[in-house]
């Protein structure tokens, strides 16, 4: 059981999957974050948030990863004879706000002065807006793989898929009530009925859909625009979309 921290272990043993700890994960997470989704993730490289101007925003961004870390149910994949940090999925559960509640990502966005991860978070809340989790399946709270990295020495192991997997495992047992030792009380008595993720990457996304994921909204990445330049342009062409779905628990 994952809320008892036994992670399961791919790759002939080489990789562990296991949940985030503070102590001993930190500084190799931050690795990851920066040698892997600042450099590679779609949304990063759309919105600009790759280029020497937005310094200042990759600096708020990681605040806020910090900030999500906290809650204690993220996972990495170690990889074992070296010890590093393969690979994460950042895991947070949302709540319904109360009326004139900002919701998580409204409070970061009121935090921000960089233009570039405004505008990349305006996209996120407009997808948000768009699909409306609370009110579509009548859920008072969801989970979320909010973001997923794997370096790029570790790539083609299937990492990503078991991060994504052990974090749809992790939200059936915070729903069924058995919480890992490192979540935080905040989240005690939550019973999530959804996982959710939106997915920047046609790789990602085909992870979430063999999971059983359903799509709930997939976003032309040429109709969103930067600087009045499409998207799609600055991105491989294999990577169309920005696709939202969800799989029920």
């Amino acid at each position: 059981m994952i809320a008892k921290g036994i992670i399961k272990t791919i790759n002939d043993g080489e990789i562990a999957l296991q949940l985030y700890n503070p102590h001993t994960d930190l500084q190799e997470v931050l690795k990851v974050l920066e040698q892997a989704f600042m450099k590679d993730a779609n949304t990063f490289i759309a919105f600009e948030m790759n280029k020497s101007e937005a310094h200042q925003g990759r600096l708020e961004f990681e605040n806020f990863i910090l900030a999500l870390l906290r809650a204690g149910i993220s996972l990495v994949a170690r990889h074992l004879p070296s010890n590093r940090i393969a690979g994460f999925t950042v895991n947070i559960i949302q709540s319904r706000p109360e009326v004139g509640q900002l919701t998580l990502f409204e409070e970061f966005k009121d935090r921000i002065n960089c233009q570039q991860l405004k505008d990349m978070i305006n996209f996120r809340l407009a997808t948000d807006k768009f699909i409306n989790l609370f009110e579509n399946f009548n859920t008072e709270c969801f989970f979320e793989c909010v973001y997923l990295a794997t370096l790029p020495d570790f790539r083609g192991r299937r990492i990503a898929h078991h991060l994504v997997q052990c974090s749809v495992e992790l939200a059936k047992e915070i729903a069924a009530g058995k919480y890992p030792e490192t979540m935080i009380e905040d989240f005690h008595g939550k019973i999530p009925k959804i996982v959710y993720g939106s997915w920047s990457s046609k790789y990602s996304a085909k992870i979430a859909e063999n999971l059983g994921f359903v799509v709930v909204k997939a976003t032309a990445f040429s109709d969103v625009k930067v600087n009045g330049i499409p998207c799609s342009k600055k991105l491989p062409p294999e990577h169309s979309h920005n696709i939202s779905s969800v799989l029920r628990i």
